[in-house]
């Protein structure tokens, strides 16, 4: 039995989780539920409130603000998230609101209360603590025997680290809290994590593959992340386990799982390799890619198909394959027997006796669409930042449902001196920025510019 399976009211039902998922059609019924505990990482699936409506809560405001975004999300086909006020127990409370679309006129949405420093708890009769004590949570966590960081989710800064995330990356702890979490990557990872962050955000490293992260001395590990997003001094903060790992369990079964091996004969290109390059087997997706038949590529030299300016590359990272670290990625271009280069992301993994390599095991994914679209993107992206950047003023872009801020320009801070970054950590400057007789009137022709396509300037005072 779960600490929510006495709880039958929405309201109290989020009150009493770190979060709660709920997947309900465009009316409010209740399909599936899931609930984070309180000190738990994991969600449990629960049933008490399936077969619901959301206007079953005790909160009418919390239901009607959450159907309203529903309804919302349901025209407009795009995700929004809004920060929903109401009263419980005479205490001022927040729900942070996440609504996506879903599958058959369905939506996922995630209730996290909103915690800040007036509200760390719920009421002295509930005995609920919605914030561990700051001493309380640090020394629990320094205690536990893996690496355990805090990151600022925006800046990547490292804020805090336990006891075994220092000696796991060999740092002074004085020196560690200096680092960025980018500096805990090796060069040769900088396209696949600028690309996993750049796509999901710091969340998008958490993957069932292994990453691989550089001590300060130099020495390569293998680990993967488990991640959670938390509120920590009014700012969003990743909490970050460092799972250490000898390598890929996926990969580690090809040899020995045939189940294994048709799983991935239909999603990926497998290749084997002799340690001089000399291709041993490939499966049928990879001969349809390079467009030519199984008996013109296994025998043959894995470079008669590989870009040649990939060539020093892909042998460099096939030398650092190691006993110690037998799995790696990479990314290089292929040649198709039409001509046509296409990309591919490798998971190689190095099979050794004793010290030797005898045979590469590659998993390969073709991303040539996605790379092309994400290298296009980045691109106009940098045309865009450095023309708004060069003005004689500040472009803002601001979320027109909740005032929720996704760009600033430098020039912000000459004009009300803060930094861009304090523009992002902390949303409600914007508002306290601005002239308190001007905050009103600006809310109500931000609204008839968005019902009504008002398009006249809005003047304020900062």
């Amino acid at each position: 039995m779960n600490s929510f399976s006495g709880i039958k009211n929405l309201t109290e039902f989020v009150l009493n989780a770190i979060q709660v998922k709920l997947i309900t059609d465009i009316q409010g019924q209740i399909h599936e539920v899931y609930a984070q505990e309180v000190g738990k990482l994991d969600f449990i699936q629960v049933s008490n409130l399936v077969g619901k409506t959301l206007t079953d809560g005790l909160d009418l405001e919390l239901v009607k603000n959450v159907l309203e975004m529903i309804h919302l999300v349901d025209q407009s086909k795009q995700p929004a998230i809004n920060l929903i006020s109401f009263s419980s127990k005479d205490i001022l409370m927040k729900i942070e609101c996440e609504v996506f679309p879903f599958t058959d006129q369905k939506f996922l949405i995630t209730l996290k209360s909103h915690r800040s420093e007036v509200e760390d708890y719920i009421s002295s009769d509930s005995g609920l603590s919605l914030r561990l004590s700051e001493d309380q949570f640090f020394n629990t966590i320094s205690r536990i025997p893996i690496p355990i960081l805090l990151i600022d989710e925006f800046s990547l800064e490292i804020i805090y680290s336990n006891p075994f995330a220092v000696d796991y990356f060999e740092y002074e702890d004085e020196e560690f809290h200096k680092q960025n979490l980018l500096d805990l990557f090796p060069p040769s990872e900088n396209h696949y994590l600028l690309f996993a962050i750049r796509k999901e955000g710091v969340l998008g490293l958490e993957t069932n593959y292994s990453w691989r992260l550089i001590t300060k001395n130099g020495v390569d590990k293998t680990a993967r992340f488990l991640t959670q997003q938390i509120d920590y001094e009014n700012r969003k903060v990743l909490f970050m386990i460092i799972l250490d790992t000898e390598g890929d369990s996926k990969l580690t079964y090809i040899k020995e799982d045939e189940k294994i091996i048709d799983y991935f004969e239909k999603e990926f290109l497998m290749v084997c390799l002799t340690p001089a390059g000399i291709i041993t087997k490939v499966n049928q997706k990879y001969s349809d890619m390079i467009g030519k038949p199984l008996y013109k590529i296994i025998g043959r030299s894995f470079e008669e198909n590989l870009f040649l300016e990939d060539y020093a590359g892909v042998l460099h990272h096939f030398e650092q394959l190691t006993p110690q670290n037998p799995v790696r990625k990479n990314t290089n271009r292929m040649l198709t027997s039409n001509g046509k280069t296409v990309w591919v992301e490798w998971t190689d993994r190095g099979i050794f006796e004793g010290d030797q390599l005898v045979e590469i095991y590659g998993l390969g994914k073709n991303i040539t669409d996605a790379y092309q679209r994400d290298l296009l993107h980045y691109s106009m992206e940098q045309r865009f930042q450095a023309l708004v950047e060069n003005l004689p003023m500040v472009t803002y872009v601001i979320h027109a449902k909740t005032m929720f801020l996704l760009y600033i320009s430098p020039q912000v801070e000459m004009f009300t001196g803060y930094t861009p970054e304090e523009f992002y950590k902390n949303p409600e400057i914007w508002m306290n920025a601005m002239h308190p007789d001007d905050a009103n009137i600006f809310h109500q022709l931000l609204e008839d510019r968005i019902e009504k396509n008002f398009a006249a300037p809005v003047e304020f005072r900062m």
